[in-house]
């Protein structure tokens, strides 16, 4: 009947050590600089029309969104949102 039985240290030790495991919270990854940076300002130029500022503005509103989408997909949140918080 001795040879049948386990050592108790070990089996409370390997349960200690998958209770550890089970707890352990998940490392998060991180986060890529793409991901961090705010959103650049576009500011108007002296004499520029009002129009081709906006247009500067919408293209870089387009890159912002395509990055929010990609670091989505990632899984990472964007820190850096744009100059309002927005």
């Amino acid at each position: 009947m001795t040879g049948c039985q386990g050592d108790p240290a070990a089996d409370v030790n390997r349960a200690a050590i998958e209770r550890a495991l089970a707890e352990a919270p998940a490392a998060k990854p991180v986060a890529p600089d793409y991901c961090t940076t705010p959103m650049p300002s576009v500011q108007p130029k002296l004499g520029e029309p009002v129009y081709i500022t906006q247009l500067r503005w919408e293209i870089v509103r387009e890159q912002e969104n395509k990055r929010n989408a990609w670091c989505a997909a990632q899984g990472f949140a964007v820190i850096g949102k744009g100059p309002a918080g927005k």
